[in-house]
């Protein structure tokens, strides 16, 4: 999703807000945004992926696009975040990817350009080990994509939301119009 926003033209973008009193500079704030794009008619729309998103960062996020708003240097401030419906799905989705494109070993991963950290690939070792001899030690099999799930389940620290960036209500109780 990144890479397909940047191609767009929805570039990382610092804000840099400072107060100034009578020429002489006394606080500034920047906020770093990974996605921005201007649009002719002078709308500027700020997007934020935020994949494991947690309270406390999802609070600061929407704080700064309140602020940037407020300044009038955004228009519209978004953040993308994986909801409970992906979250419950996400294993079946993985699998399905994998049999669409008959991937089933880790080279062919690679091929389509994902390369899995050594953590990962140290999981995938554990899920696919076997014992050849109940006295023999474990050794390694041939990492076969199809004996596991390559998604391992994990609580959502937040739950997504969509809230007004001017009051903080969830969306559509929200009256604001965001210009």
């Amino acid at each position: 999703m990144r890479k397909a926003l940047a191609a767009k033209g929805w570039v990382k973008t610092t804000f840099v807000v400072e107060k100034t009193i009578n020429g002489v500079p006394r606080e500034s704030q920047s906020h770093e945004v990974d996605h921005v794009r201007s649009f002719e008619n002078g709308a500027k729309i700020a997007l934020e992926i935020e994949w494991n998103n947690k309270d406390p960062f999802y609070d600061r996020d929407l704080e700064n696009y309140k602020r940037l708003h407020a300044d009038g240097a955004i228009s519209v401030g978004i953040i993308v975040t994986r909801g409970k419906s992906l979250q419950d799905n996400m294993r079946d989705l993985v699998r399905r990817f994998l049999d669409d494109r008959h991937l089933d070993k880790l080279d062919d991963l690679r091929a389509w350009g994902y390369d899995p950290t050594s953590k990962q690939r140290a999981f995938i070792n554990k899920q696919t080990t076997r014992k050849t001899n109940p006295s023999a030690s474990e050794r390694p099999s041939p990492i076969n994509l199809s004996r596991i799930s390559l998604v391992k389940r994990r609580p959502i620290g937040g739950s997504s939301k969509i809230a007004c960036i001017g009051c903080r209500q969830p969306l559509p109780a929200c009256a604001h119009r965001l210009a």
